[in-house]
């Protein structure tokens, strides 16, 4: 009430909104679309777009993202969409795969996870889109 009573009708700035009585519901959804960006150790940072519907990463010349680092086994990790998410898994690698901190078989990644493959460092982000949902 004592809110009500402070804002008056002559007051030039308050004013009325009406708003809807439906909830407004918005879901994030993948557009499809991923980067890595890797800091293997002593070199420099580079990008690297996610494309393919399963990405090899290792140090072999097979891999779809080679990672030249002695730490990473040659065939290390791989990733592969299932549905609007991305999933790394392990490739039974010698040093094991990381995702934030944890070792991990296999991991639905989130936007901004840290993944770690030997000394290799490798942020993962996301492309996402909002979309509306009619309630």
């Amino acid at each position: 009430m004592a809110l009500k009573e402070q804002i008056s009708a002559s007051d030039p700035l308050s004013s009325t909104i009406l708003i809807s009585e439906k909830p407004v519901v918005e879901e994030l959804h993948s557009k499809g679309s991923a980067v890595f960006k890797v800091y293997p150790g002593s070199s420099r940072e580079k990008t690297v777009r996610i494309t393919l519907p399963e990405t090899i990463i290792g140090r072999a010349g097979e891999c779809h993202f080679r990672l030249d680092v002695p730490s990473v086994s040659r065939f290390h990790a791989r990733v592969f969409a299932r549905g609007h998410e991305y999933v790394i898994e392990d490739l039974g690698s010698t040093n094991g795969t990381f995702v934030n901190g944890v070792q991990v078989l296999r991991c639905v990644l989130r936007h901004s996870d840290q993944i770690q493959l030997g000394q290799a460092k490798i942020y993962f982000f996301e492309e996402r889109a909002c979309h509306r949902k009619a309630v």
